[in-house]
């Protein structure tokens, strides 16, 4: 990284690290757009974790992620997650209810907004927003996924020189699940 901000020597003390594999690969991928895709339990929810917390511990206040889900309700086992992280001595906090977006502050000023997105017309209110990293969890259960893809692009930026992503998981299935495949899956492979 050139310019006034270096990136590579500040410390970092390990909260989270992959399981060897795939998550391995998927946790450290430097493709701008990943689709991490397989069967339940294979850690995908708590690589959009680790790929979050890697990055907020990296880019402290230069990071702003956001992680998308289409319900509140399906934020519950990363909420449980994220607190689980921070008992266990992660310099943040969680902030939100059950039903509303949560953030995830660090104490470096790095920053993880976790917003349901239940209707495209829901994404307008991050128009102007800049995000380092874009994950979306679970995408093949909205059913309008490539057309939030084509918003949330907008939103990939950092005026700060922060390698920008968009991370996606799923399961086989779903409302959208034809559209993830037409985008990420080879046609010879599908």
């Amino acid at each position: 990284m050139t310019g006034p901000f270096n990136y590579t020597k500040q410390p970092e003390k390990l909260f989270w690290a992959p399981q060897a594999g795939p998550q391995a690969e998927a946790a450290t991928c430097p493709a701008d757009e990943i689709f991490f895709g397989g069967t339940r339990g294979g850690g995908k929810s708590d690589t959009v974790v680790g790929r979050q917390i890697r990055g907020a511990m990296k880019y402290a206040h230069h990071w702003n992620g956001l992680v998308i889900r289409r319900k509140y309700k399906d934020f519950a086992e990363l909420r449980r997650r994220f607190d689980e992280l921070i008992v266990a001595g992660l310099p943040a906090t969680r902030v939100g209810g059950e039903n509303q977006v949560n953030y995830i502050r660090f104490k470096n000023g790095a920053i993880i907004v976790m917003q349901a997105i239940m209707r495209l017309e829901l994404a307008d209110s991050l128009q102007g927003h800049q995000y380092t990293e874009i994950c979306i969890d679970e995408a093949p259960t909205i059913p309008f996924i490539s057309q939030l893809i084509d918003v949330l692009k907008g939103c990939m930026r950092s005026p700060h020189g922060v390698p920008c992503h968009m991370f996606l998981t799923g399961n086989p299935g779903g409302t959208g699940a034809s559209q993830i495949k037409a985008m990420y899956i080879p046609q010879d492979e599908g």
